[in-house]
């Protein structure tokens, strides 16, 4: 099952964005995504009148700015993490890994040495403890780049992931996605996979499964450049 783990939510959120966000990311030949807001997780009604298909899967997480990086956390249950979320303003790693404890929730470095939208943690992520997963692959495409962060997510023992990232748009969704081998059937066994670190990141060299399509994706095994379908 492939999965973007990192689809931005649209910033107006009307349902026309939200249609032209989740029918690119099926065209492009994604099983599902997970939803990403900015300081809180986006609002799943929304989100679940514009799929593009009943089978498509949405998941849901919320990123925030925390010191010289930027996290997601993907919380187990985005009810009850919303409501944890109600006031909080999350600005350090300390208050990030105390919201995802309470919470349950899968904590994710966003690209790491990806600074294209900013300031990235380099290699500062050698420092951070309380982490499940490490953006490894997005939109971007930076080689160098992504085999750094795979470095970092092998040496630090964390799930490597893979999703569009800031970027996010439908024109760029579809170039980097997370492949899961046992597809989670809902939110919470999703958590429990990235916890599990029973993913692989994935980066797609032609855009949809119908045009020739997604080969079979290759697990990374050492470091180096993610898996290329």
């Amino acid at each position: 099952m492939l999965v973007d783990l990192h689809v931005m939510a649209p910033p107006a959120g009307s349902a026309q964005d939200w249609s032209r966000l989740l029918r690119a990311c099926a065209e492009a030949g994604l099983d599902g995504a997970c939803l990403v807001g900015e300081g809180t997780t986006p609002a799943p009604d929304d989100a679940r009148a514009a799929v593009p298909h009943p089978d498509f899967a949405l998941f849901f997480g919320a990123e925030f700015a925390v010191g010289r990086g930027r996290l997601i956390l993907i919380p187990a249950r985005p009810g009850e993490f919303a409501q944890a979320l109600a006031g909080q303003a999350i600005t350090t790693f300390e208050a990030a890994v105390e919201l995802a404890t309470a919470t349950d929730a899968a904590m994710v470095a966003v690209h790491p040495y990806d600074r294209s939208a900013g300031t990235s943690y380099s290699d500062a992520i050698f420092q951070l403890d309380g982490l499940h997963a490490v953006e490894v692959a997005n939109a971007t495409r930076s080689e160098v780049a992504n085999r750094l962060a795979l470095e970092a997510a092998l040496r630090l023992h964390l799930a490597p992931v893979g999703g569009t990232g800031p970027a996010t748009a439908p024109a760029t969704v579809g170039r980097a996605a997370t492949a899961f081998p046992r597809p989670p059937r809902d939110q919470e066994s999703l958590v429990e996979a990235l916890r599990r670190g029973e993913v692989f990141p994935v980066e797609m060299s032609r855009r949809g499964r119908g045009a020739g399509g997604a080969g079979k994706p290759r697990r990374p095994d050492r470091p180096g450049p993610t898996s290329e379908a």
